[in-house]
């Protein structure tokens, strides 16, 4: 997630577990596994197209951002403080 909340382009290996946050063309683009030369081609792909570059690192960032520090702690604080009355949820 580092990379994506970054808003970094990413080149992955085209896995199962990798396509759960990644798409290819969308926020990513993803190879084969042990294609040498889509990700060659991948690279330079993004080193020589800035707004494709950074199109991906954009989505990327925006697709991780339900994910940031922030958010979470946000999640946790609103359960602990779901039943408690409000004056008590003002300290906490």
């Amino acid at each position: 997630f580092e990379y994506m909340a970054a808003s970094c382009p990413i080149v992955a290996t085209d896995l199962p577990a990798i396509r759960e946050h990644l798409r290819d063309g969308c926020n990513s683009c993803l190879i084969p596994p042990g294609d040498s030369l889509a990700l060659t081609a991948a690279i330079r792909t993004i080193m020589t197209d800035e707004g494709y570059a950074a199109s991906l690192g954009k989505a990327a960032r925006w697709d991780v951002s339900p994910y940031s520090w922030r958010e979470r702690a946000r999640a946790v604080l609103s359960r602990f403080c779901a039943g408690r009355p409000i004056a008590e949820r003002a300290v906490a």
